[in-house]
């Protein structure tokens, strides 16, 4: 399922870096497909509510944050990520998310 916005402009929410990094970064990862912008909050919690409130269609976090997400603002994981080649020894995971 493919994640656009009505404005085909994506926009990524990030707690480190800087706004200019994100955007440089995705647009390069990424390009092709609709352009990116990022705004920074203080945390993955504010990311998660500027998520629900609209202001962003996607955010990472790590992955105690997966349940979270999903309980308290139903949003879905659409991208992991693990430090290790073995899933079952890993001890750290990147969830991207965004809402349903």
């Amino acid at each position: 399922k493919e994640i656009y916005n009505s404005d085909n402009l994506l926009t990524v929410c990030i707690t480190e870096g800087t706004t200019s990094a994100c955007e440089d970064a995705m647009n390069t990862a990424y390009s092709g497909m609709a352009p990116f912008t990022c705004i920074k909050k203080a945390s993955d919690d504010e990311c998660l509510k500027a998520i629900k409130r609209k202001e962003a269609d996607l955010t990472v976090v790590g992955g105690n944050q997966l349940f979270v997400a999903f309980e308290h603002y139903k949003l879905a994981a659409i991208v992991a990520e693990s430090s290790s080649t073995d899933l079952g020894d890993a001890s750290y995971y990147g969830v991207a998310l965004t809402k349903k």
